[in-house]
């Protein structure tokens, strides 16, 4: 009686550990589960972090690629005494292997140095940051960033 008690009790945490599982791993979420831990790295100054979201790939229509992102996010973030990332969800879609994010970001905290105009500059775009996420290596857990793009924006020399 006691053996078939257990082993009940035991296939029923299975059971609900599997379909947890089954829940946590859901592309939409782990993308929606990196996109915050982009964002909250950069809010916490945490460029170690940061970078090891960006896939060695990583390419946007500027011609920057993760190196040069690393040195430029951490040059002007590093910059914001205090800083809070405001986030809108807009979109999450599948194209091909690779998950599409758009969100309307806002910047607000403390700033000196040219952070300021990077502030302004970003809470006056009208529309989306696109974040493109790709699944990287046979756990469903491992995301990496392939590419951000803002139809407005446009950059001349860097950011």
């Amino acid at each position: 009686m006691k053996l078939k008690k257990i082993a009940v009790i035991t296939l029923g945490v299975l059971l609900v550990a599997g379909f947890w599982l089954m829940w946590f791993c859901q592309p939409e979420r782990q993308v929606r589960r990196h996109q915050a831990k982009l964002m909250s790295a950069l809010e916490d100054h945490d460029y170690q972090e940061f970078g090891a979201l960006f896939a060695e790939t990583y390419s946007d229509r500027w011609g920057h690629d993760k190196a040069f992102v690393q040195t430029q996010v951490k040059d002007i973030f590093r910059q914001f005494l205090t800083l809070v990332i405001k986030r809108e969800p807009v979109s999450l879609s599948q194209e091909s292997e690779n998950w599409r994010l758009e969100e309307t970001i806002k910047l607000d905290g403390n700033a000196v140095g040219i952070a300021p105009m990077v502030k302004e500059r970003v809470n006056t775009l009208k529309g989306p940051f696109v974040f493109t996420w790709q699944q990287t290596g046979s756990k469903p857990w491992n995301w990496l960033l392939i590419s951000v793009d803002h139809e407005e924006l446009e950059m001349q020399g860097g950011f």
